[in-house]
């Protein structure tokens, strides 16, 4: 592709400005084809800038224009339509089909409230804003996804030419609301069994609580063997032997006959009308 060789031009508008023009040329994405867009940018004003300043400025806007010989992508498509035909091919083919179902949930969200912006519209106060409020409504896990997201594809903006910066570059990710870390008293759970509709509901329920537990005690023993490891202890930590017995003890409160009434004691019964 030949070089370009543009100066641009400078005029004095009606407000007593400097407006600077010039061409820019982009890439159809859906053509491939090569077109020339018009492009103009205020300078300065002409009681603090004299002309020759004014065409100073120009040059350094064209320059960068003419050392490439590559023509840039169009950036006045549409969020959405980059993020389904140009972002989300470079990912989702590591993503596995429940990956790819929760992905879609947190990139649906950032579409829904920047899908229908060009991607030269997209700013970074605008989208930190929107992070800032989405950590007042939803969990860490959302907000920390829809943050990581927004960076990757605007990242992957500027790698494909579409964009000349990146507008999430700078993105924080905001303090979100602390986790509910409510603990159920046994009767509470017993409740919320109770309460399920399906046997179905019911299940999932135990099994998500029995699943708590495993990763409970797993975390307890890797915490074990990691301390005794740093004492220079070969041996076999004793907390790991009695750890188990030590988390039941915790998710097993005592019923009122004063024996310990543990999940396999009563939650997994098929209790009466169950």
């Amino acid at each position: 592709m030949r070089a370009r060789n543009q100066s641009g031009w400078v005029e004095e508008t009606a407000a007593r400005s400097w407006k600077a023009h010039w061409y820019e040329y982009v890439k159809d994405p859906q053509t491939g084809k090569e077109r020339r867009r018009h492009r103009s940018r205020i300078v300065g004003q002409k009681a603090q800038m004299r002309k020759f300043e004014a065409e100073a400025e120009l040059a350094k806007i064209v320059s960068p224009l003419n050392a490439t010989q590559t023509s840039r992508r169009d950036d006045r498509v549409p969020l959405s339509w980059f993020v389904e035909h140009r972002w989300q091919p470079t990912v989702e083919g590591g993503w596995g089909a429940t990956t790819k179902k929760t992905n879609h949930h947190f990139v649906k969200a950032i579409l829904a409230e920047f899908g229908q912006k060009a991607l030269r519209e997209l700013d970074c106060v605008d989208l930190q804003n929107w992070l800032n409020k989405l950590a007042g409504d939803y969990s860490r896990s959302m907000v920390f996804h829809c943050h990581t997201y927004l960076k990757a594809i605007c990242a992957e903006a500027v790698d494909q030419d579409f964009l000349a910066k990146d507008p999430a570059r700078k993105l924080k990710r905001p303090k979100t609301r602390k986790p509910d870390e409510t603990v159920l008293e046994w009767s509470q759970y017993q409740a919320v069994i109770d309460a399920a509709v399906t046997l179905r509901d019911k299940l999932a329920i135990k099994v998500g609580h029995q699943s708590w537990l495993w990763h409970r005690r797993a975390a307890g023993r890797i915490i074990c063997i990691q301390m005794a490891q740093s004492r220079g202890d070969a041996r076999r930590p004793p907390c790991a032997a009695g750890h188990r017995d030590s988390l039941q003890m915790q998710a097993a409160p005592v019923g009122e006959n004063g024996r310990q009434r543990g999940l396999r004691a009563s939650g997994w019964e098929t209790r009466r009308g169950a």
